[in-house]
């Protein structure tokens, strides 16, 4: 799992902000379940649901691409994960 840190470097990135909030919430069930919290709220549900609940797409945008840089680390490993996440971003291979 990326440290927090990354997915806030890609949301400055990308999104020209850090959304902390966003991930604390995705996240939050990690401290139990290790790897396997990715089974909660890393899905398509949670983003409409951040969406909605801040009003903000952006934020929606930023739980999207936390679960996009999750799932690329997991194949790649975190440190190659931001450089590849941008470049499939930059290439039109994943739209925001």
């Amino acid at each position: 799992m990326p440290e927090h840190y990354l997915h806030e470097v890609i949301d400055i990135l990308v999104l020209g902000k850090k959304y902390p909030q966003v991930h604390d919430f995705m996240d939050q069930m990690q401290p139990f379940m290790q790897a396997n919290h990715r089974l909660y709220y890393h899905d398509e549900k949670t983003i409409h649901m951040i969406t909605r609940a801040t009003g903000d797409i952006l934020a929606g945008e930023s739980a999207y691409l936390h679960i996009l840089l999750d799932e690329i680390s997991l194949k790649v490993g975190h440190a190659e994960s931001v450089p590849l996440l941008l470049e499939m971003i930059k290439t039109g291979q994943i739209h925001l």
